[in-house]
This record gives C-alpha cells, structure tokens and sequence, in this order.
C-alpha cells in the first residue's frame, strides 16, 4: 500500500508551489463532514475520492523522510482520521490525503493580462471617440447633464458653493475641471461638447483600466488558476454592460472604489481600504456597502466560527502568521476585531469630512439640500416603482439653485416602507451574523456580492448602468457557463428596459413590469447563489446539488422562451406605436376603415418616397400600394397610365415634388368620385376609372348642416369594441354636437355604448374646418359573459339637449330612430 502524506508534506509542496510561482489551488469545501460515529480505527471513511488540492507542473518532491512523493491516482479514499475521545486536544494530522492532482507539464500557466491590457484600452478608448451610447437610435447618456453642470462655472456658479446636486461632490467637480480644461480648445461646430466629453470620458476610461487591474488582482487573491484568470478578464472586456456605462455614466469610478477597497482589504491594508470607501462614498453612496462587509471580515478574523476538522484543515494550509492565535488546541477570541473596526469606520469618517468640509464650511445649506435630495426620491425601474404605478426612469425634480427645496420625486409612494425596511434589515442582519468563515477571499467575495444584491432587491430605484456593480462579482465567482449566463440575461433585461421600453415602447407599461419583475426574481437567485459559497455545504447535500447544477441551463431556457413571447409582442407593441405617433396616422385609419368596407382590394398611389414608407408598414397587406412618379427620373419605372389600366378605382395622396405631375395623370385618365381634407398631409381623393359610378357611395350618411359621416372602422375586442367615426362637413357648423355609439342586440336592446364630443373633446363640431377629415375613436365597454350573436352597431349625432341629428342615407332615405347602422 502507498505510504500515507501527512500535512507537513502538503504544506512542503505548497511552498515549492509558492517559489516557483506555480499555482496550487485548494478546494477544501470538497472535503465530507466529519462522521461522529464511532468505529474500531477512529477513522472516516469517505465513498469516493475527492479533489482537495491540485498542483500545476509541480515536479515531485524528494523521496527523503521528509518529503515522501505522494502518488496522484492511488490514494485510498479515505478522510482525516476523527480525534480520540481520549485525546486532551485535538490531533492535527491528517493520515491520508482524498486525491492530489497535478496539471500534466508544459500546460501554460501564464495569464494573459498584459496580453489584454492594452487591447481593453485601445478598444475602449476608440469606442470613446468613434460611438456614442445611445447609437442610431438616441444620444442617451448623463454627458449632457454634466456638460450643464458644469457650464455655469462660467457664471461663477459652482456645486455646493452656489446650487445643491442629487449626487456627492467628487463628480460634479470632475466635470467643472474637465469643463475649464475643454474651454483651451476650439468648440467643434457640430457637437459643443465634443472636448468636454472626451476629456472626462478618459477619466472614466482611466477608472475603466482600474477595474481591469483589480478584478486581475482579485482572481489572483480567489487563487484562481491562469485559465481562469483569463476567462474573467475576457469576459469583462467582451461584455457590453461596462462599456456602455464607461461611454455614458460615471459609476465606474464607484466600481473602481468598492473593487480597491475589497483588494485592500484582503490584502490587510485597512488604512487604505477604508480611505477608498470614503472616497468612494464621495463619488456615490454605493461604496458604503464595504463598511458592513470590512467589519463582518474583522470580526471573523478574531473570532473564528468552529472547532471542526474542516476548520483545522483549512488552517493547516494558511502561512504560520495568517493562522489564527491557538492556546492548547482551542481557537483563541481577541477583541482586536472590535478595534479594527472602529478604526476603520474612524478612517472612513475622516475621508469623508476631508471631502465635504469645505463645502460645509462655504455654503452647508447646499450640502443639507443635496442630502435631502437623496434621502427622499421615489423608486424608479424596480418592483417598487412598478407597485406605485410609476413607469418612468429617474427623474430629480427641484430647483438646483434653491436651497430651501423640498420637493425631488415625481410621485408619492403608497408601500409602507418601514415594513420592507425591517425585512431587508432582518435578512441582512440574519446573514451577516451567521458562522462562516470569512477570512478566506472566496466567502468574503461573496459575501460583498451578497450585499450588494440585498442592496438591489431593497433599493426604491434602479438605472441599467447599475448592472455594473455587480457583474465582477458574478465574473470573480462564476467563471464559467454559469456566470456567463447570469451576466448575458441580466444585460437582455437591460436592453429590453432601455432602450427598447424608454425609447422605442414608451406605452408599452406591460414590458418594463415584466423586466423588473425578471429582474428581482434573478438577483434573488444570485443572492443565493453568493450564500452557497458563503455556506458551501448546501449545494453539495444529494437532494440539492443536481438542481443547482441544472440551474443555469433552466434559467438560459426559460431566457431563450421568454424573449420568443416578448419579442413579436414587442414587435407588435412598436407597430403601434409608430402608427399612433405618426403625422400620417389619419389617412392610415381612413385607408384602413375603406379597405375594411370593400371586398376588393383597393389601389393606393402615392407620389413621395418618404411617404411610401410610412405608409407600407401599415397598409400594404389591406391595400395594393403603389409608388408613382419615378418615370421621370427612372427610365425602368412604369409610368402612371400603367398603374391604372387594370383597376376600377384608385386612391391617390400627391405629395412631395411629383403631386402635380402625377395627379395630373391620374385626372386625365379618371373622375373624381370624393376628395378627403387631411390637416398637414394633403388631399386624399377617390378616382373612378370606368365612367361608371354612384357619387353617393363616397360618404356613408349625411347629417343636417352638412356634417357626413364618410367611413367608419369596428374592431370587437374581449372586453371592449373600439369604433371609429370619420367625419366631415361640407359647411361651417354652428352646432356643438355629441357622438353616440351603441352596440343593440338582436331584439333591439341596448348592451353597451359610448357618448361624448369628437376626438374625446378634442375636435369640437363648431371648429370643424370644411373637407377634412376629423377622426373620432370611442371605446365601448362589453358587459362580461355577453353574446354578441346578432348585434349591430349604430351611431349618430345629438344637440345639446339630447335630441338626435337628423340623418339619411347617401340616397336620401331617411335611417330609423335618427341612427346609423355600422356594418
């Protein structure tokens, strides 16, 4: 049988590892629990080895008495030998080790961050000068905000000296620098802030570097190996969420801050740490979440959370001084971390009165106005906001220049917030004071990145640049599928919120509640993905870990199918959207109701490109929709007279520089059978072809004071029958006429209706202009459980005492009741 290593062999090779700058990477979570039952040996037996430490390209210790080789594969299965109950104290020997593994030689075991450094920078920084965040579709960013800002130094007008901001002073000062700075420079004629931006931009991307640096510094204190250093530092360069805020947001400096103060802190260099928490909190508030987490991480150095073997084992592998102070066996308690701790929270509170003393001590009322900005804005873009009915982004409002100012929010909240305050608080605080053994850099990662969640799910608002605060962390932790997952669906949330919802999808509430909602139930998942490697033991227990395991593939699927539901729905949400937001969105309508009413397919001309395309979207699978007027300038396209010589009718609009030519060509060969004023557009008119026509089909009933109801659309709905009227007169109206809209029964009764001015108030009779066209939309509310079998639609007009307009029919025959029947 193979000689037994012991653990003086195991930190032997360790050492080795260390000189030669080889990595050795220890997992010794993978180690079983111990089993109290008792047995003849005093053993524990284990079922199947382990991987507890593997070395890359170590070469073989010494085959002295000292450094016994230790064989990779034929290592009996065996666990650490359990403690005599005779013993007086704890045995520290380990009798056989589960499984050493060793990295076949010549593997590379180089990490490529001075490969990617460069790169990062260049790409960023040419990203910086060539792009801008909000690309083809909108200059989105806070540029112009800080750009704002800044300009009124040319009034002698500064921040916290002269008017209060929403945010600490680091930033705002930064900007009035990069402002005064920019002002050496000529102004560039098409973008006044082309200097201003880039200067401070390359503060930020200076801040950017920073963050690459550190989350290599951190890989390196997690003691990952050279592959996996690199897949983190890939990833961050190829994710677009850190770029996006780089190129827009000033958040990466408080990133910078939160990573260096993490650094510092395992580093055991507290002075420093501490110093960039409170700059950190000088930049945005967000940094402060270290302050919790430094003191948690002291508080376990000095009080460590067992007796175990798996404790014992795990020091056995920290250098001599890292060990914690042992007196015969026992795990000494030193109130040093009480010590540390104040100091620390002593440091942070003194690079903060450095920061803001001179601002306290020259204009303190613009200091309280800031404070009480922060301390009273509502929610925004969370589950929150959602809960409040608000569905906006953040908006500060208030007079920047009053210091007096009390009103920030865009709404009141209705959620009682000391109740969801105690929760958070009760969770954090059950967590925090947990046993886990945060003196390793691997809990105490997660248990940063665990705060920061807790933040996020607590937090009234949320921007999508705050994706960034916790995407290193979900990369330090998770270098693999899993991570990658996480951080590629938490950025599609993003898109869809912005700019797909705030720009494209404004109306689209139903979007931005289903990414909050997404959202919130992914950063509870990582919150517990961040306490199983703060409690490893969990996810190793046989009922849990095939979940966890299948766990990103269930969370890439359920991604993949919701955006398969969200995306034609969206889709479908724009087509809307463009529709009601566009100036042709009249005649779309009124094209929409004649192809609704007539069997056969109607041919629309028009003369204008820029016209054609609006339009298609929307008409070309109702009617034939044909451009005319290129033949003048394209030899190949077919010329006006082709276009009619195979139909009836024809609807011309003539606009932009072919009308004329091209209405004249249509006028020759047709007689026109109605023409449709449309504000702003033009005149849509009807032509006959045949010679042969009724002039009275062009209206569908005519009122008394030459108001005509000319077209009408119906669309019935599960819950509601939207009917559309479109009127015209052809005289001045004195009248101030209501419209009725009424949905009757087979027998005559009244189900349901709708009474009111046209276009909602908007369009009042006695303004009507004569030959337009004025669209009148009236929303009718179905009785639930209602058959609808043999209904009919009627509408009408009335005066002001309820009496019904007199009406009749294109003929001159008179419709029952003063009503008209819609078909």
């Amino acid at each position: 049988m193979p000689t037994e290593p012991t653990n003086d062999e195991i930190e032997e090779l360790l050492r080795q590892a260390k000189k030669k700058g080889l990595s050795s990477n220890l997992s010794f979570d993978n180690l079983p629990a111990p089993n109290l039952a008792s047995s003849d040996d005093d053993t524990e037996v284990t079922e199947a080895p382990l991987e507890v430490v593997s070395f890359d390209d170590l070469p073989a210790p010494s085959t002295s008495d000292a450094t016994r080789p230790i064989p990779v594969d034929s290592v009996p299965p065996t666990t650490p030998i359990k403690p005599s109950k005779k013993a007086s104290k704890p045995r520290r020997t380990i009798s056989r080790l589960t499984k050493v593994v060793a990295t076949p030689a010549g593997a590379d075991q180089q990490t490529d961050f001075w490969f990617m450094l460069p790169l990062f920078i260049i790409f960023r920084g040419l990203t910086l000068l060539l792009l801008r965040p909000g690309g083809f579709i909108r200059d989105w960013s806070d540029f112009d905000t800080y750009f704002g800002i800044a300009a009124l130094s040319d009034y002698n007008l500064y921040p916290f000296l002269n008017f209060w901001l929403e945010w600490p002073p680091i930033l705002p000062w930064l900007a009035v620098g990069s402002y005064k700075l920019a002002l050496f420079l000529p102004p560039w004629t098409d973008d006044p802030r082309l200097w201003f931006i880039l200067i401070l931009g390359t503060i930020f991307l200076l801040f950017e570097v920073g963050n690459f640096g550190l989350l290599y510094r951190l890989s390196q204190r997690l003691e990952l190996s050279p592959h996996l250093t690199n897949r983190v530092l890939w990833l961050y360069l190829g994710l677009f969420p850190p770029l996006y805020a780089m190129l827009g947001f000033f958040d990466c400096i408080a990133v910078f801050c939160i990573l260096l103060a993490l650094e510092l802190l395992l580093s055991e260099r507290y002075l420093g740490s501490a110093v960039a928490v409170g700059v950190g909190i000088g930049v945005k508030l967000i940094p402060v979440l270290i302050v919790p987490v430094a003191l948690r991480y002291f508080w376990s150095r000095h009080h460590p959370p067992s007796n175990s073997n798996r404790v014992k084992l795990r020091e056995s592998a920290l250098p001599p001084a890292s060990r914690p102070l042992q007196e015969e066996g026992e795990l000494a308690s030193l109130p040093l971390g009480g010590i540390e701790g104040g100091l620390y929270l002593l440091t942070v509170g003194l690079t903060l009165f450095i920061i803001y003393a001179p601002f306290i001590m020259y204009g303190p009322q613009w200091v309280m106005a800031s404070v009480r900005s922060i301390m009273n804005r509502g929610a925004w873009e969370t589950v929150w906001a959602v809960m409040d009915g608000y569905y906006g982004f953040g908006v500060v409002l208030g007079d920047r220049l009053n210091p007096a100012e009390t009103i920030f929010t865009t709404h009141t909240s209705i959620l009682p917030w000391w109740l969801i305050s105690l929760l958070f608080a009760g969770w954090y605080i059950l967590v925090a004071t947990s046993r886990a053994d945060y003196t390793k850099a691997r809990p105490l990662v997660a248990f940063t990145g665990f705060t920061i969640m807790v933040l996020f799910l607590y937090s009234k608002g949320y921007s999508p640049q705050f994706l960034i605060y916790i995407l290193p962390f979900i990369l330090l932790l998770f270098p693999n599928g899993r991570g990658l997952t996480y951080a590629l669906v938490l950025t599609g949330l993003n898109i869809l919120e912005q700019p797909i919802y705030f720009v494209l999808l404004p109306e689209a509430t139903w979007l931005l509640t289903g990414v909050v909602t997404a959202r919130f139930l992914i950063w509870l998942l990582l919150a517990g993905e961040f306490l199983l490697i703060i409690w490893p033991d969990i996810q190793q227990t046989p009922s849990f870990a095939p979940i966890y395991r299948r766990l990103p593939l269930a969370l890439g699927t359920v991604s993949a199918v919701g955006l398969l539901i969200v995306m034609p729905l969206s889709l479908q949400a724009y087509h809307s959207q463009r529709l009601t937001d566009s100036p042709l969105m009249p005649v779309i309508r009124f094209m929409q109701a004649q192809a609704e009413q007539t069997p056969n397919q109607q041919r629309l001309l028009v003369s204008d490109q820029a016209t054609y395309r609006q339009l298609y979207p929307h008409l070309y699978n109702q009617l034939d929709l044909r451009l005319a007027g290129g033949d003048s300038m394209y030899q190949q396209a077919p010329p006006v007279p082709d276009l009619l010589g195979d139909v009836e009718s024809v609807w011309l609009l003539p606009t932009g520089d072919q009308q004329q030519a091209v209405s004249s060509a249509v006028a020759n060969d047709g007689a026109a059978i109605g023409r449709y004023e449309f504000a702003n557009i033009g005149t849509l008119t009807h032509y006959n072809l045949t010679g042969q026509f009724n002039p009275n089909q062009a209206v569908k009933a005519r009122f008394i004071g030459g108001i005509e109801l000319v077209a009408h659309d119906i669309k019935i709905g599960d819950d509601m029958a939207e009917v559309t009227l479109f009127w015209r007169t052809s005289s001045p109206v004195s009248g101030d006429y209501k419209a009725f809209t009424q949905i009757l029964s087979a027998n005559g009764q009244l189900i349901s209706g709708h009474d009111g001015a046209p276009a909602n108030g908007q369009a009042p009779t006695n303004s009507w202009s004569t030959n337009s066209i004025y669209i009148d939309q009236h929303q009718i509310i179905l009785p639930p459980h209602k058959s609808l079998t043999g209904a009919r639609v009627i509408a009408g007009l009335y005066n002001n005492v309820g009496e019904r307009l007199i009406v009749t029919a294109p003929n001159g025959a008179s419709y029952t009741d003063r009503a008209v029947p819609l078909n």
